[in-house]
């Protein structure tokens, strides 16, 4: 039994200080609720929070951070697709909130549809891969995730659900682009090339100790371009393929204003079902003057259809 399920009141300790004893009479043992788990008493606070933070201060700036985030994930999805290792971005567009959401009047939602992709999710599977498939896996994830660093994205939060794997093409898919933020143009030289051994990877805790173990020391990767050959980099040698140089953002074909221009020109008061766009994944309803010929209205701002010229 532990000593703290002794109730101490009334008991007499005796004090000693600066060599001189006092008895002391314990009149209240104030220690109340008691934890069974760890024999220790813990005492229950309550606090109010201050409101503010947590309410929406500036409408407009949050207006601008939410579509920021929407044409960023596009982005994403678009550059993922672009080298082989994402879905296809079929359709996106702007709408009204429909009744059940929480602002059907002035609210306006931000959709976008990608297509299915190939394998099974690797939070099911991986447990069950072989290390050649592991180190497949690793190989395509750092490439992927490098490619989107040297765009100045990154992701704050790892996880094998996020990805699925074809075993037979023996190729990875990312599809939740949830957790990727843009990299701070003032931090962006503290990025350096991700490799296989670097923790942007690793931290999705797949490859079993033994196997890492196996393999030799991290190489030393310098800030700046990216120096380490690629085998080495993204962990390719002896693992039957290659990949290509990364995609800088220079030879991208999409841009956030097409995105945005796309996006904006739906009506936000139509109910239709998504439609795949012509002709490609990436095939923009632009109009003939071109996209600089595409204005919003300032009544747009305020949640309504605007008039496009």
């Amino acid at each position: 039994m532990s000593t703290w399920k002794f109730d101490f009141t009334g008991r007499v300790e005796k004090l000693t200080r600066n060599g001189n004893s006092k008895d002391m009479i314990i009149e209240k043992q104030l220690t109340e609720v008691e934890n069974e788990q760890s024999a220790q008493r813990n005492a229950l606070i309550r606090y109010d929070l201050n409101p503010r933070g947590f309410d929406i201060d500036d409408l407009q700036e949050n207006r601008a951070l939410c579509e920021d985030d929407y044409l960023s994930e596009l982005e994403i999805v678009e550059t993922v697709h672009s080298i082989n290792h994402g879905p296809a971005l079929l359709d996106w567009y702007t709408k009204r909130q429909p009744e059940y959401m929480p602002y059907p009047k002035e609210g306006i939602m931000d959709v976008y549809v990608v297509s299915l992709v190939p394998g099974e999710n690797l939070d099911e599977i991986f447990e069950d891969l072989g290390w050649e498939h592991l180190r497949v896996i690793r190989a395509q994830l750092t490439y992927i995730l490098n490619t989107l660093r040297i765009e100045g994205r990154i992701l704050s939060e790892q996880h094998p659900r996020f990805l699925n794997y074809d075993k037979k093409a023996k190729r990875l898919y990312f599809f939740d682009f949830t957790f990727f933020r843009e990299i701070p143009v003032d931090e962006q030289d503290k990025y350096g090339p991700i490799t296989q051994y670097d923790d942007w990877v690793l931290a999705f805790n797949i490859w079993p100790y033994e196997m890492l173990r196996s393999e030799a020391p991290a190489p030393t990767v310098t800030q700046g371009p990216p120096t380490t050959p690629a085998t080495t980099q993204y962990g390719t040698q002896g693992l039957g393929f290659s990949l290509p140089p990364p995609i800088l953002p220079s030879q991208m074909p999409f841009s956030r204003q097409v995105f945005l221009g796309a996006s904006r020109r739906r009506d936000r008061d139509e109910n239709r079902p998504p439609q795949r766009r012509p002709g490609s994944s990436f095939a923009p309803e632009v109009p003939s003057g071109g996209i600089s010929n595409l204005q919003l209205d300032d009544d747009d701002d305020e949640g309504k259809p605007g008039n496009y010229q």
